[in-house]
């Protein structure tokens, strides 16, 4: 986390400190299922747990450019082939507001599968306010082609953009 349980628990080392990836709960009700806490993103195919890719390593994407974690309320829905999600987090990697303003941020996404359920095409989105004046928008298209037993081909694609607005008075 870049900011948030590690500054309050009286953490002096810098090196050395709180580390919680997730800590969530889901509840279900007619379809519906709400996740509340902190968990994975929803964007991009990797995960940041690496058992669950199938490198051991991480790309570049996922290292640099998409977010691990939200402090996030999140509504998800299966309608047939069809999984959409919508919520709001309080920031990108962090546990709390660090500029004071409160905003809430958006993140949602839809996927498709296909009736062989051999393929996949997903998209989410995050736009956020990540301080005074800095907005940043990220989205992640994917789509997942399973050729044989064995062979699965994995197309993603990203853009994220951020904007610096300057107080100029």
């Amino acid at each position: 986390a870049r900011d948030g349980l590690e500054s309050d628990w009286g953490q002096t080392e810098p090196f050395y400190q709180v580390a919680l990836p997730q800590a969530y709960v889901d509840v279900s009700h007619a379809g519906w299922t709400i996740r509340a806490g902190r968990f994975f993103t929803i964007l991009g195919y990797e995960s940041p747990m690496a058992p669950d890719n199938f490198f051991y390593s991480h790309s570049y994407a996922l290292q640099y450019g998409e977010p691990f974690t939200h402090l996030a309320l999140l509504g998800m829905r299966q309608i047939g082939r069809v999984s959409l999600s919508a919520g709001f987090h309080r920031g990108n990697n962090q546990f709390d507001d660090t500029d004071g303003l409160n905003a809430l941020n958006f993140i949602g996404g839809a996927s498709i599968t296909s009736r062989d359920e051999k393929a996949t095409g997903a998209f989410a989105f995050t736009a956020t306010e990540e301080g005074p004046g800095v907005t940043s928008y990220i989205h992640s298209i994917v789509a997942t082609l399973r050729l044989t037993e064995r062979f699965t081909y994995i197309m993603q694609g990203d853009y994220g953009e951020t904007r610096y607005e300057l107080d100029r008075t």
